[in-house]
């Protein structure tokens, strides 16, 4: 399997042909838009980048979904992995995906866009990727990936946050994604 990092290293074109290939969006979902932080409009993301971003996180899910941890794993820059202890991260994957059941589908609808925000512990471009899926025991995860764009075009994951919500909780959440959303 190509490592995950090397997709930023593909033209944009190759880049669209894979997406028709994996049927983007995964869902019938409402596809990811991309926004930009409306404090900052001097910095778009161009066509490329919003394939990108979406692609990669595609193929960390896929590699999640696949027990395939340690590539999942690598996705990450190496600031964020130096802070993490790989063992208990992939231990909390597994008691993850054992529990939920089979993945039913997983969209990533929303993306937003930052530059050099105030926050951040280094300058650049970053996109929040936010998502949810459907599982056959777990009810539904929701979360965001953060990635952050390098000066070559690639990006690197930043942050992989999510929570998860029972199925019997689901019943009072009223957006399409099935994820509270501000």
């Amino acid at each position: 399997m190509m490592p995950i990092s090397s997709v930023s290293a593909l033209p944009a074109a190759a880049l669209f042909a894979f997406a028709l290939l994996i049927a983007w969006p995964l869902s019938a979902a409402k596809p990811a838009r991309p926004e930009v932080n409306a404090a900052q409009t001097a910095w778009e993301p161009s066509e490329a980048d919003v394939l990108k971003a979406k692609l990669l996180s595609y193929l960390y899910f896929q590699a999640k979904s696949n027990r395939d941890f340690q590539t999942a794993f690598n996705t990450f820059a190496k600031a964020t992995a130096a802070g993490m202890n790989f063992k208990r991260w992939k231990s909390t994957q597994e008691k993850f995906y054992d529990s939920a059941g089979t993945e039913l589908d997983r969209s990533f609808y929303r993306m937003t866009w930052y530059q050099n925000p105030p926050d951040a512990a280094l300058p650049g471009i970053f996109v929040a990727v936010d998502f949810s899926a459907r599982f056959s025991n777990a009810g539904t995860q929701c979360g965001t990936l953060m990635w952050h764009r390098l000066a070559d075009g690639g990006f690197e994951l930043i942050r992989d946050q999510d929570k998860s919500i029972a199925k019997a909780d689901q019943k009072n959440i009223k957006s399409p994604s099935g994820c509270s959303e501000p």
